[in-house]
């Protein structure tokens, strides 16, 4: 059987040095025990191109200033703080290649925008426009100072600006680039609220053939022996684009408590660390507070947190990749390393929250911490300034990314891939250090009943797979993710079988490591779903080290990126009904919170998880409750037996709530929480609608607001009113 090397190119095109051979005089106690792919530093010509580019991008924005224009200004602003930041920094990593240089532009641009954003809000010093020419300004001066040194380096190579790109190479990337465009236009053309069947029910056949050209773009490369790169950076992005496009609102309903955040911000000028966890670890939040003040933009509900996954997505497959090469992979399999990576993680849905940027922020410290045990001079200086700046910005950011990152960073050194032991008192001390300043905050994650409940801290909140009261869609669409999740630590079990050398074992390891969190904290029964995020890379690297003949190699792979590409679409898209945002009902809700009187109540039915509250800068002002159907002491029941019986329900709970209620008092009914009461068991649709209609006919409730997809009933006879 002719099988493939553990770390060979997908098509043999590997050197000896990329197929990750072990030779003996490379094992000492200083790092990696293997022969990483040598780094192709990125040539004067593109060091000079991104420099003039991040410079021309600063002079757009003082241009559409200048002149008025809101769209451009806008949106160049909005890369500013991106990328802009982060090119000067980036570029004084003298040996890194290009691929290289744009994740940590993107990187330490965001944690410019984290940490100088986090720094007004805590201060109260709050000046947007000015802390942004400000950065502006030293990031100008330091992109001109790489310019001075790169242009006479690209005079004297004689190198063109932009490298010539051939028709072969560039095949897959217009395959590529039409499919993304094809599921694009065609969702533009399909935009309405979500249905009970998702997106992939509302898209057109046009958003099909665009996804299988997504699909086999990186095949074709692969099999020609290009770069698949492109063309799965491009693969990770259809369904989240299309989900921003056809909804444009967010796909996850927290995402509005944590704009209500930023509103508060903006608002305020200041936080209160003492209030809630979101105040305490508001890196993200006061950073996007920042660019929209700056960037003026009006609603960031329906515009950041609508498209934040798509850039989120798109730099984590390229953290990833980079990851899987510092661990010595080829080039080929690192790409598809990172592949397999966003197509398996379904379970832990990319939305704005701080755990995304945590986890995009660690993977980078990781690829970063990995590079440093090559580097020597000022070089080394230059990442370690790096990591620990990445590493106070990750601190502010989530509560606990840092330690999960220490897990796998201890991991690492017990193998010796990780050298130095620096890197972890830079990830662990500035974490430590903010969970001290917010103490009463960081309490409610601990507990002494938490500590050595193993599979208590690891049980989720709900388990759709099992639960028989669930739908048929909600056990699918957590089941079937699970299911591709075991095989591909199956896969990295066989590989570490195949090798059984340190560096696989140092993966799977790692990949267990996070686990040990469930020793002391369930992280509100979300655990599970971290420590699953923080493994998954790992895992995909192991797996991506396996070795079969070759002659089943081509359809293997093409059958794996097929199976994965549909579960990972509908694993996304199958709630959507249920998680999704609706604008009309975010709107309405708003309006609450800022023209009701303060201590004003808002009932959700069946559960407050399926609204979209708190999303305003009063949102201390405003009660959120459930009316629930599991308490003992339930007045309203999932299945009233007649129209009748709900009627009596709906007074009941008018009597009860006149008693309880110091000001307004409100409940909604709405499409989301009548798709999350079906999907998760705990009421039909057509008893919600019942109950809706109900409180639409009784004389205690009157309408105070309604669109397409939602309504909301105020109680007569309130002390508010």
């Amino acid at each position: 059987m002719n099988a493939l090397p553990p770390a060979a190119e997908l098509t043999n095109g590997d050197s000896a040095a990329e197929q990750g051979a072990e030779p003996a005089h490379t094992r000492d106690r200083r790092g990696p025990s293997w022969s990483c792919p040598p780094e192709t530093s990125a040539t004067a010509s593109v060091r000079v191109l991104l420099a003039a580019g991040a410079l021309v991008l600063f002079f757009f924005v003082a241009v559409a200033g200048a002149v008025g224009w809101a769209g451009g200004f806008t949106a160049g602003v909005t890369l500013c703080f991106l990328i802009g930041f982060g090119v000067a920094p980036a570029l004084a990593m003298r040996t890194a290649d290009v691929a290289l240089l744009m994740l940590v532009s993107v990187a330490v641009s965001m944690s410019v925008a984290v940490l100088v954003g986090m720094g007004m809000a805590a201060t109260g010093a709050w000046h947007p426009v000015g802390a942004f020419i400000v950065c502006a300004g030293v990031s100008a001066v330091g992109l001109l100072a790489h310019l001075r040194r790169d242009l006479p380096a690209r005079q004297v190579a004689s190198a063109p600006l932009i490298p010539r790109v051939t028709a072969r190479r560039a095949a897959s990337w217009v395959m590529a680039g039409t499919g993304l465009l094809l599921t694009a236009l065609d969702t533009l053309a399909h935009r309405r609220p979500p249905t009970p069947g998702g997106l992939l029910t509302i898209v057109g056949p046009a958003w099909y053939v665009g996804l299988l050209l997504l699909v086999a773009a990186p095949l074709v490369a692969t099999l020609r022996r290009e770069n698949p790169g492109p063309a799965i950076l491009l693969l990770s992005l259809p369904v989240v684009l299309s989900q921003a496009i056809a909804y444009g609102a967010p796909t996850a309903m927290a995402a509005a408590r944590h704009i209500g955040v930023v509103e508060y911000i903006r608002a305020f000028h200041h936080l209160q660390r003492t209030s809630d966890i979101y105040q305490a670890w508001s890196g993200l939040f006061s950073g996007t507070a920042w660019l929209s003040d700056t960037a003026r933009i009006h609603d960031p509900l329906t515009t950041v947190a609508t498209y934040w996954p798509v850039p989120l997505n798109l730099v984590s497959v390229l953290a990833v990749g980079i990851l899987a090469r510092n661990f010595g992979l080829s080039l080929t399999r690192a790409w598809w390393a990172a592949g397999l990576f966003i197509l398996t993680n379904t379970l832990n849905v990319t939305y704005f929250s701080p755990q995304s940027l945590g986890f995009f922020i660690s993977v980078v410290i990781l690829a970063l911490v990995l590079r440093t045990s090559r580097l020597r001079g000022g070089e080394l200086a230059v990442s370690a300034a790096m990591i620990v700046s990445l590493s106070c910005c990750l601190a502010v950011t989530h509560q606990i990314s840092p330690y999960l990152l220490a897990a796998v960073l201890v991991a690492l050194m017990a193998f010796r891939v990780v050298g130095p032991r620096w890197p972890l008192a830079a990830v662990v001390v500035p974490a430590l250090a903010w969970a001290l300043v917010n103490l009463d905050q960081a309490r409610q994650y601990v507990s002494s009943s938490a500590f050595g409940d193993i599979f208590g801290n690891i049980r989720p909140p709900s388990s759709p797979l099992t639960d028989t009261t669930q739908s048929l869609m909600a056990r699918l669409v957590f089941g079937l993710p699970t299911v591709v999740l075991v095989v591909v630590g199956a896969i990295a079990l066989v590989a570490l079988w195949q090798n059984r050398d340190r560096r696989a074992w140092a993966l799977v390891v790692a990949a267990a490591a996070p686990g040990a969190m469930a020793l002391a904290s369930n992280y509100g029964q979300e655990l599970i779903f971290r420590i699953t995020l923080f493994a998954l890379p790992m895992l995909c690297i192991c797996a991506a080290l396996i070795s079969m003949p070759r002659r089943i190699l081509a359809p293997a792979l093409a059958g794996a990126v097929v199976v994965l590409c549909a579960v990972n679409a509908f694993g996304l898209t199958g709630m959507d009904w249920a998680r999704t945002i609706r604008t009309d009902e975010a709107s309405q809700l708003a309006a609450i919170e800022r023209q009701a009187p303060v201590g004003s109540t808002i009932y959700a039915v069946g559960s407050f998880a399926a609204t979209p509250g708190r999303s305003t800068e009063h949102y201390f002002d405003i009660t959120y409750d459930a009316l629930v159907f599991d308490d003992p002491s339930s007045l309203v029941h999932a299945r009233p037996s007649s129209p009748g019986e709900a009627a009596s329900e709906v007074a009941a709970v008018a009597a009860d709530l006149r008693f309880r209620c110091t000001a307004d008092c409100f409940v909604v009914f709405s499409d989301s929480a009548r798709g999350s009461n079906d999907r998760y068991g705990v009421q039909s649709v057509r008893y919600y609608n019942q109950l809706a209609q109900a409180f639409a006919s009784g004389p205690d409730w009157v309408t105070f607001s309604s669109g397409p997809t939602a309504r909301v009933f105020r109680l007569v006879g309130t002390p508010g009113r």
